[in-house]
C-alpha cells in the first residue's frame, strides 16, 4: 500500500494506485475470509507530522486493514531516488548502518528529523493501540482469528515493548558462539553459556514478548464468545 496519500503516490510514479479505492480492495479480501496485511511508508515528500496522523485513522477506520508494517523512507545508495537527491543538495548520512528503512537518513522537506522519527514510533502504538486491536480481533473471521492474533502480538510487543522492527526480532534468537563482527573477541564456551542463559532468561520477564498471552488483548474469538453466551 505505501501511501494513502494521493500525492505521495503520485510523486513515487505510483499512479496505477488508487487510494480511494483501498477500502472497497480490503472489504473484497475480508469477505473472502482472508487477512490483509500492508506496508505503509513513512516519510514521502507531502507527508507532514499532522497528515502521518491522520492517514494512520483512516487506515484504522475507513480502511480497515489487519496489520501493518510501517518503514521510513530510505534512498538506498544507486537508486534513482539517491541519485536525486544528491543532485539536489539534499543532506544525507554517511553512515550506511542506519540505511534500515527503520531511521532517517536524509533531511525532511516539512519535518525535522526528530518530528519524521517520532512519527514512525506513533503510528507503531496508533495502530497497535488496545482499541484498534480490539476492532481488528472482533472483526476477524474464526478461521483467520487466532493467525491474526499471533501476528498481533508479536507485531505490538515487538515494536512497542522491545523498540524494535517486528521482522527484526523474534522469540529466541539464534546466535553462534564464533559468529562475531571482526575485531570482537571470541567468548569461551563457558562464557558463551552464561551469557546466552542470561539472556534466555529475560524472556520471562515482565512486559517481553514471551509473557503476554491473548488475556492482554481482552479479545476472544467469534466461536468462543457465542459458546460462552449460548
Amino acid at each position: 500500500m505505501e501511501s494513502i496519500n494521493d500525492d505521495n503516490l503520485q510523486a513515487a510514479d505510483k499512479n496505477h494506485n488508487d487510494a480511494a479505492d483501498y477500502g472497497n480492495l480490503i472489504a473484497a479480501w475480508h469477505a473472502a475470509d482472508i487477512a490483509t496485511h500492508v506496508g505503509f511508508i513513512i516519510g514521502f515528500p507531502f507527508d507532514t507530522y499532522e497528515s502521518i496522523a491522520r492517514d494512520i485513522e483512516r487506515l484504522k477506520h475507513a480502511i480497515q486493514v489487519d496489520q501493518a508494517s510501517f518503514f521510513m523512507l530510505t534512498f538506498i545508495q544507486g537508486s534513482m531516488d539517491h541519485l536525486h537527491a544528491v543532485q539536489n543538495g539534499v543532506p544525507i548520512d554517511m553512515d550506511l548502518n542506519r540505511y534500515d528503512s527503520f531511521h532517517p537518513t536524509m533531511d525532511h522537506p516539512h519535518m525535522s528529523r526528530e518530528q519524521w522519527f517520532d512519527s514512525y514510533k506513533q503510528a507503531w502504538q496508533r495502530f497497535y493501540s488496545f482499541d484498534n486491536i480490539r476492532d481488528i480481533l472482533q472483526r476477524a473471521p474464526p478461521r483467520m482469528y487466532w493467525n491474526v492474533f499471533k501476528n498481533i502480538v508479536w507485531y505490538k510487543s515487538a515494536a512497542i515493548l522491545e523498540g524494535n522492527h517486528p521482522m527484526m526480532t523474534g522469540f529466541f534468537r539464534l546466535k553462534g558462539r564464533t559468529a562475531r563482527r571482526p575485531g570482537y573477541p571470541i567468548d569461551s564456551p563457558l562464557q558463551y553459556l552464561r551469557w546466552r542463559a542470561r539472556r534466555s532468561s529475560d524472556l520471562c520477564e515482565p512486559g517481553s514478548i514471551a509473557s503476554l498471552n491473548w488475556k492482554n488483548c481482552g479479545c476472544k474469538p467469534a466461536s468462543v464468545v457465542n459458546v460462552k453466551s449460548a
